[in-house]
């Protein structure tokens, strides 16, 4: 592959016209897409065992810590996806070029680079402030 091709395809995707997003049907399978839910649920076993073992330890119940636990699993998805689907918004110039990249919606024209981004930020916002209902620390660690 010639480094001046890539660089003019990497143009044309980046200054595309944001009305191709807006012609395709998006579905929930896109949305899971960018988010790259094998990474996030992948993360969540790990989420969920360092919570598990911090409740056993300290000799609190689970049952008491309910609550807790529902809002850092879903914070600390929603702060995964949200780093996920802002690495699809930041590789966008590039990932048509690789072939196992190439079908993500924010390359096919699904969603827009502007709703790329704004969904990236929005679920890691929304992560932050379920993280905010358990510890202060959760927030800052992220």
């Amino acid at each position: 592959m010639n480094k001046s091709n890539t660089a003019f395809e990497a143009t044309e995707v980046i200054s595309s016209d944001a009305s191709i997003a807006t012609s395709h049907q998006k579905s929930w399978k896109d949305y899971l897409v960018l988010a790259k839910h094998g990474i996030v649920t992948s993360n969540l076993i790990t989420t969920f065992a360092g919570f598990y073992l911090a409740v056993v330890y300290t000799g609190v119940g689970l049952g008491s810590q309910l609550s807790t636990m529902i809002f850092a699993l879903v914070g600390a998805a929603l702060v995964m996806a949200g780093g996920c689907t802002l690495n699809n918004y930041i590789d966008r110039d590039i990932d048509h070029i690789m072939e196992r990249t190439k079908e993500r919606p924010s390359v096919t024209g699904r969603f827009s680079a502007n709703q790329v981004l704004v969904l990236g930020l929005v679920q890691a916002a929304a992560g932050l402030a379920f993280l905010s209902l358990t510890t202060a620390s959760a927030v800052v660690i992220g």
